[in-house]
């Protein structure tokens, strides 16, 4: 069993700031058990850890409110709509500016419901086994969530507005951690379905 490293030494940001567009309307509002799925995200993550800083664009206020009581906090992107590249650097840029000590940074999507506490926890435990760069991983395919450890920090600020963190797994490779319901996001109304589908099946087994 490896070292179990500290959880504070590591910050999460949660990157809702986008329209959803393909789905028509916004995912960070899709509920499952009575709870949006950014809120459910948010009160997970900050479960494990903190901080978290949660980076808002689209309908801020709208959004914004699902972070009430929470132990989050909160930054806007106003170039939410120039690329995804906008938000990691916007959420990067204010958890090092607060909390300089970190020893890596996780990025999380909140339209990944199988992401869960164990998930992340093995995360951060990989990186502290010495890795620069770990990602969630499933049929050799490299997902969300992503944790950018302190070694790489200066290349999140060398990313294009169009591009996203699998520019730095691609560059500088990233160590796996298994996560077998990785392909699971909600990006269409389809994805929706099929998830609401698995989840009332389950429900019935």
């Amino acid at each position: 069993m490896g070292i179990i490293i500290p959880m504070n030494e590591y910050g999460i940001v949660v990157l809702a700031a986008g329209a959803s567009k393909r789905l028509g309307f916004p995912k960070q509002l899709l509920e499952v058990n009575n709870e949006s799925f950014l809120r459910s995200t948010l009160s997970m993550a900050s479960r494990v850890t903190q901080p978290v800083v949660c980076v808002l664009g689209y309908n801020y206020n709208r959004f914004e409110k699902e972070t009430k009581g929470l132990d989050v906090e909160v930054v806007f992107n106003l170039n939410w709509n120039k690329g995804v590249a906008t938000s990691i650097k916007e959420g990067f840029n204010y958890i090092h500016k607060h909390y300089p000590y970190l020893k890596g940074v996780l990025f999380l999507n909140c339209d990944q419901p199988y992401v869960d506490s164990e998930l992340i926890r093995k995360i951060m435990n990989a990186h502290g086994e010495a890795n620069s760069i770990v990602s969630s991983i499933n049929n050799q395919i490299i997902y969300m969530p992503i944790l950018i450890g302190k070694n790489h920090f200066k290349d999140i600020f060398k990313l294009k507005d169009d591009e996203n963190l699998f520019t730095l797994t691609s560059a500088f490779g990233s160590h796996g951690v298994q996560f077998d319901n990785a392909a699971v996001n909600i990006n269409t109304e389809q994805d929706w379905l099929n998830f609401f589908n698995q989840i009332r099946q389950n429900r019935a087994s």
